[in-house]
């Protein structure tokens, strides 16, 4: 696989979508820690795994009591949850019900 080098413009790119203000003078660091990610990533890609059971969770196959039959989930239970008055009361603003945020998202 080929190794990918993080541009400066690509680290422009995604600092703008993470909403990041990054200065000039961090780009460089930005950019060796994203091809630090990368190179890791391409690393973990090339690992053999032919063969190897995939875990649902790799901390139940160390517990001694655990037992494949049993299950550590609640259970699924109705119950009486809050009134939408309740939990609209502290809100600093809410319309129709709901809580009313400021936009997060916006078109380029």
């Amino acid at each position: 696989m080929e190794k990918i080098k993080v541009s400066a413009e690509q680290v422009k790119h995604v600092g703008t979508l993470a909403r990041l203000d990054i200065e000039s003078h961090e780009i460089q660091a930005y950019q060796n820690h994203l091809q630090k990610i990368l190179d890791y990533a391409r690393e973990l890609n090339e690992v053999k795994t032919d063969g190897v059971e995939p875990l649902f969770s790799p901390v139940y196959e160390y517990l001694d009591h655990y037992k494949k039959e049993k299950t550590y989930l609640r259970e699924d239970k109705i119950q009486a949850s809050l009134e939408n008055e309740e939990l609209l009361k502290n809100a600093p603003d809410k319309s129709q019900g709901q809580f009313r945020l400021n936009a997060v998202i916006t078109e380029e």
